[in-house]
C-alpha cells in the first residue's frame, strides 16, 4: 500500500505539473517502476522526488468512494482506460484524482518515504525505479552503510566520498600506465633475445593489456618470416592469443587449434586472435603438429 500510494503521488505530479503521464507501473516483491510519457531531466526527477516527499509531510487525507454517475461525468480525473460500470474514485487532496480499485493508505504521512533509486530514457520517456516506506528505508540504510564503508576506505566523509573515489581511480590510471610501459619494455627486450635462427615463434606471457600483446605480435612479425604469436593467461589454464604473420594464412592455425583444443576466434589472413581453455603444455603439443616450435 505505501509503495502503491507513492506511485499516485508521484503520477499525479507528473500529470499536474509536468504535463507527463504514468503509461506504465509495475509493482512486485522488490521492485517498482514507472514509465513517464516523456523525457524527465536529472534536474526534474530530483524536484519531482522533492515535490512528491513534500506531499507525504503534508500528511494528507487519501480518500477512496465510489460516485454517483451524473458527477463522475463531471468530474476530471486520471484512468488508463475507459471503465464500465461502478467507478472508484482515489483522491489525495489536491496532488491526484484518479480511478483505481487497489488498496491505499489513509493518509499520505504514512507512505513514509519516497525515493527514487535509478532512472533510464525508456521509449519517448523515462522509466523510474523508486521505493516507498519500509522498502525506501531498507534501500536508504544499506546505501548508506556503503557508503560509510566506502568513506573508511578512501578516508573521506560520507559526503565526499566522490573525491575520494576520484582519487583512487586517478592512482589507479597512473599504476596502469606505469604497468603498461614495464611490461611493453620487457616485452620488448624478450623479443630482442629470441634467436634469429627461428622462423615460428610462440610466447606464452601474463600481459594485462591486449595493446601491448598486439604491438609484441607485430613486432616479431617484422622480424620472422614464420607464424608468429602471443598467448596471454592469468590463470594457466585458459589463454587470450593473437598470432600474425606476413607469409602464412594465420586462420589455418586458427582452424587447427579450434579442432584441436577446441579454440574460438578468427580474423584475417594476416593475424587473428581468440581463446582457447587449455594448459601451455596442451597448446604447445598441437602448435608442434603445425609449427616449427
Amino acid at each position: 500500500m505505501q509503495n502503491h500510494t507513492g506511485e499516485h503521488i508521484l503520477s499525479g505530479i507528473l500529470h499536474n505539473e509536468y504535463e507527463s503521464e504514468n503509461v506504465g507501473f509495475h509493482l512486485s516483491d522488490n521492485t517498482v517502476t514507472l514509465d513517464t510519457s516523456r523525457y524527465l531531466t536529472e534536474a526534474e526527477l530530483l524536484e519531482l522526488e522533492f515535490k512528491a516527499n513534500r506531499a507525504v509531510y503534508a500528511n494528507l487525507e487519501i480518500r477512496a468512494e465510489y460516485l454517483p454517475d451524473e458527477e463522475l461525468e463531471r468530474l476530471e480525473y486520471r484512468s488508463k482506460k475507459e471503465i464500465e460500470g461502478a467507478v472508484r474514485i482515489v483522491t489525495i487532496g489536491d496532488i491526484d484524482k484518479c480511478a483505481c480499485c487497489a488498496p491505499h493508505v489513509h493518509h499520505t504521512g504514512e507512505v513514509g518515504l519516497i525515493k527514487i533509486t535509478k532512472a533510464i530514457k525508456w521509449k519517448e520517456g523515462t522509466r523510474i525505479w523508486f521505493l516507498c516506506g519500509s522498502r525506501a528505508l531498507e534501500y536508504v540504510q544499506t546505501v548508506f552503510k556503503n557508503a560509510d564503508e566506502v568513506a573508511r576506505l578512501t578516508s573521506e566523509a560520507p559526503d565526499k566520498i566522490a573525491d575520494g573515489v576520484k582519487r583512487f581511480n586517478e592512482t589507479i590510471q597512473s599504476l596502469k600506465a606505469d604497468l603498461f610501459q614495464a611490461q611493453s619494455g620487457l616485452m620488448e627486450e624478450k623479443i630482442r633475445n629470441i634467436s634469429d635462427i627461428k622462423s615460428d615463434v610462440i610466447l606464452f606471457e601474463s600481459i594485462s593489456n591486449s595493446k601491448i600483446q598486439r604491438n609484441a605480435v607485430n613486432a616479431l612479425v617484422e622480424r620472422f618470416d614464420g607464424v608468429c604469436g602471443v598467448f596471454s593467461t592469468e590463470d594457466n589454464t585458459s589463454y587470450q592469443y593473437i598470432i600474425g604473420s606476413k607469409n602464412r594464412d594465420c586462420r589455418e592455425v586458427g582452424r587447427f587449434l579450434n579442432e584441436k583444443l577446441g579454440a574460438k576466434g578468427g580474423g584475417k589472413p594476416e593475424m587473428i586472435q581468440g581463446s582457447v581453455a587449455a594448459s601451455r603444455e596442451a597448446i604447445i603439443g598441437a602448435l608442434k603438429e603445425t609449427l616449427d616450435i
